[in-house]
């Protein structure tokens, strides 16, 4: 009668290593030993240590080799990978229903420095179809290199329950459509990684791409709601140009949930701000869009979530929490104020993921 398989290789993989503790375990081992911690204990007492120390040697080796061929033996792979293809088709056709947008770049290897965004247009069992924007130069060199995606698909009924994903494929053929766009088609991934929510992805911004940052405290009507009118909040108090306004105000990062920045000490005093926590701001929040050369204005209501004050240059750092957003239209003074979501802008998460791509592929971050 055979032995379970699982005795036989226990057996199998005890032998060799208690074979090679036993071995080391030899005379001139033992006396190394005693003339080390021999401080007038029993014979009885060092060989248990040693024996102790021995069965610890071999434990940690039978760990090792068993951890091993657990991974070759059933592949073991991350958590948040989607592996099975029925899965992955399964997420691809929800992002096709919802006509989910895709955040595409190179990845590191082609080390190029481009970014776009796409439409998921089509999914078979073994490619994707991606329409582009009719902007994108796009041409037969891009056959044979591969994209990073970033999607996002609304994973229940409740508006803000998103979940976000990303791959990468190679593109296996570039085909130019009549209205003018351009439709790429990518191999079909062999995983998805749900990732964590871009929310939480924070980017301290390449200054060439922040044009500005003003900040006003922020002002209510008699019926306690936030004035509309840009012109009766006066000179913002604090403001960022780089380049031009020194360093009383640095915006350390940004999210499509929130910003964190640095005030000096004199800028602070000077606007009368002290920025508690619980405090609301107005502010202007204006970046640029390589891709597309546009300027991006970004009208943001946020309250003070954390601040911190260093004790010597008595610089303040803040957390800012972005909890509305507004609307002006070209020429009008007016803003239209809107809760934002809790899920994040996503035109401020996508703008985030984009240089997010750029700067790890630039310098690996």
């Amino acid at each position: 009668m055979r032995r379970p398989f699982a005795l036989a290789l226990l057996s199998a993989v005890l032998a060799a290593p208690t074979r090679r503790a036993w071995c080391a375990v030899d005379r001139s081992f033992l006396q190394s030993i005693q003339e080390q911690f021999n401080v007038g204990g029993s014979a009885d007492t060092l060989r248990i240590t040693v024996w102790t120390l021995a069965a610890a040697l071999v434990l940690a080796g039978v760990g090792i080799l068993v951890n091993h061929y657990l991974h070759r033996r059933f592949k073991l792979v991350p958590s948040n990978w989607i592996t099975r293809k029925a899965d992955i088709l399964a997420v691809f056709d929800l992002a096709l229903a919802q006509r989910s947008k895709m955040e595409m770049g190179f990845t590191r290897r082609d080390q190029a420095r481009q970014t776009t965004s796409s439409v998921l247009s089509d999914v078979t069992a073994d490619h994707l179809s991606l329409d582009l924007s009719d902007f994108i130069e796009v041409h037969q060199g891009w056959i044979g290199r591969s994209f990073e995606c970033f999607f996002r698909v609304q994973a229940g009924k409740a508006a803000g329950q998103m979940n976000f994903y990303t791959f990468n494929a190679e593109v296996v053929g570039v085909k130019k459509l009549a209205d003018g766009s351009t439709q790429l088609t990518l191999a079909m991934p062999d995983h998805v990684v749900l990732q964590q929510k871009r929310v939480h992805l924070r980017l301290e911004p390449p200054t060439q791409y922040v044009l500005g940052l003003a900040l006003w405290p922020q002002q209510l009507d008699e019926k306690a709601r936030p004035i509309t009118n840009v012109k009766s909040w006066g000179r913002p108090p604090l403001v960022l140009v780089p380049g031009k306004t020194g360093g009383d105000l640095r915006l350390v990062n940004v999210s499509g949930s929130g910003l964190r920045v640095e005030v000096s000490y004199d800028a602070r005093k000077a606007a009368n701000m002290e920025l508690e926590i619980g405090h609301y701001l107005n502010l202007l929040l204006t970046l640029h869009e390589p891709t597309t050369k546009a300027v991006l204005k970004h009208w943001l209501i946020a309250r003070v979530q954390n601040r911190y004050e260093d004790y010597a240059s008595k610089e303040l750092e803040v957390g800012l929490r972005i909890v509305g957003v507004g609307k002006r239209e070209q020429g009008s003074t007016e803003i239209a104020w809107r809760k934002a979501p809790d899920d994040g802008l996503p035109d401020l998460e996508n703008w985030v993921v984009r240089r997010h791509i750029e700067l790890f592929r630039e310098k690996g971050i």
